[in-house]
C-alpha cells in the first residue's frame, strides 16, 4: 500500500469515528430530552442549541419562490388526480 492510499484511508476512517461519536451524542441528547433537559423547545431547536446540528443556511428569495412553485404545482397535479377519480366513482 502507498503512503497516500495510508493517508485516505485514515482520513476516512478518522471522519466515520467522528460521525459515530456525533450521532452517540444526538441519541444522549434525545435521551436528555425526554427527560425534560430542552425544556419546552422542539427537539430540533434543542439539538441545535447544543451545536450538534448546524442551522440551515436560509434560502435566498429565488429559492423559497422555487420551492413555493414546486408546492404549488405538485398540489395542483393532487387535485387533478382527486377530480379525476372522484368523476370515475362518481
Amino acid at each position: 500500500m502507498r503512503f497516500a492510499d495510508f493517508l485516505l484511508r485514515a482520513e476516512l476512517i478518522a471522519e466515520i469515528r467522528v460521525e459515530e461519536q456525533k450521532e452517540r451524542m444526538i441519541a444522549a441528547a434525545y435521551t436528555a430530552w425526554l427527560m425534560g433537559a430542552g425544556g419546552k423547545k422542539s427537539f430540533k431547536s434543542y439539538i441545535t442549541t447544543l451545536g450538534l446540528v448546524e442551522k440551515p443556511a436560509p434560502l435566498t428569495k429565488e429559492e423559497r419562490k422555487a420551492i413555493a412553485q414546486d408546492a404549488y404545482s405538485r398540489a395542483a397535479k393532487i387535485v387533478e388526480l382527486d377530480r379525476k377519480r372522484r368523476e370515475r366513482t362518481g
